[in-house]
């Protein structure tokens, strides 16, 4: 396959509670996985070759966690020391990911949606960059996808009154244009450089930019409750 593999695993996890001090995001456990091998086994299961992960809050921590992995020859680690967003992180992974293409995934992702679909669409309509969508429960605190025809032709952040439902679920196929797009993007009033900054760059330059659309659950673990959530449709699927 022609792709790396991009997983973003450096977030600390504040809204979870006590396991923001002692326990990075990415090993918040939910059933028999931790997050980061949740998602990591994900991306490895496409029969990536590379996959780099993104790592920051107790990053050694991540490291070892993985250290025994059994493709652990396939995974290489980046350190974001500052929290300065996705799209930084996309940035200073362009020399391990050798200015080519790419499959993301967020580590805080909790869904059973495989990611074979996304490629097919990505390949099969040739476009620049693949977003998986997802139908939100509240519109008004996410990035919304205006889709037409299979594009996402505008991406409104927290649109009010709401224009839709489809929010990026975070995890996506790019194609090399991207590192160029992340080094224009200017830095949020929050400090950071977001990544669908970027992607809404090469839309209004007219590049296609595609969607996949979520058919399955899918919970972002970033509060108590989410992770609830995702433990406990875990639980209701155990044999």
């Amino acid at each position: 396959m022609r792709y790396h593999g991009l997983l973003l695993a450096a977030g600390k996890g504040t809204r979870l509670g006590n396991h923001a001090e002692d326990v990075p995001k990415a090993l918040v456990r939910v059933g028999d996985e931790t997050l980061v091998e949740h998602n990591l086994n994900r991306l490895l299961a496409l029969g990536l070759e590379h996959v780099v992960v993104v790592i920051g809050h107790l990053a050694d921590r991540v490291v070892d966690h993985l250290a025994d992995h059994p493709h652990r020859d396939r995974i290489e680690f980046v350190e974001q020391t500052e929290p300065l967003g996705t799209g930084h992180a996309v940035s200073i992974c362009r020399d391990a990911l050798r200015a080519e293409p790419f499959v993301l995934c967020y580590c805080d992702n909790f869904t059973p949606y495989r990611l074979d679909p996304l490629i097919r669409e990505h390949e099969t309509r040739h476009h620049v960059v693949t977003l998986a969508l997802y139908h939100c429960t509240d519109p008004t605190r996410h990035g919304i996808a205006q889709v037409e025809d299979g594009r996402i032709v505008d991406m409104v952040e927290r649109p009010e009154p709401p224009v839709g439902d489809l929010a990026f679920a975070g995890m996506g196929v790019f194609e090399s244009d991207i590192y160029d797009a992340v080094a224009a993007v200017r830095r949020s009033v929050s400090g950071e450089y977001y990544l669908t900054d970027a992607v809404m760059d090469l839309i209004r330059a007219g590049r296609p930019v595609g969607c996949d659309v979520l058919d399955c659950m899918r919970v972002n673990v970033n509060s108590r409750a989410e992770l609830e959530a995702a433990r406990d449709y875990f639980r209701t699927r155990r044999p």
